[in-house]
């Protein structure tokens, strides 16, 4: 993967993060978040092809690996089941989780 802009990557994180979301909460799988995210955007708010495909390859990586990742994560959380998480701290722990392996 090449170099991305600090700046993009941290857009791209965040449009990763409301892909998940996406994904979560209208039960969608990781392609169809992607294909629907992007062309949705307002041209303004485009980011670079390259923070596009860091973005979309977070997205892939979190949900292929969701069951490992959420296995960590369980071991790790004290008195706390994941899926009683708030949905954006389990999202956000899951996308980290993903980006550190």
């Amino acid at each position: 993967m090449r170099r991305v802009d600090p700046t993009a990557r941290r857009r791209a994180r965040e449009a990763a993060l409301q892909m998940l979301y996406q994904g979560e909460v209208g039960r969608t799988g990781a392609y169809e978040a992607i294909a629907t995210y992007w062309p949705a955007r307002d041209p303004e708010e485009a980011l670079p092809e390259d923070a596009r495909e860091f973005a979309n390859g977070i997205v892939r990586g979190t949900l292929t690996r969701v069951e490992e990742i959420d296995r960590l994560l369980a071991a790790h959380a004290q008195n706390w089941r994941v899926e009683r998480m708030a949905v954006l701290d389990r999202l956000v722990l899951r996308m980290a989780t993903y980006e550190l392996l």
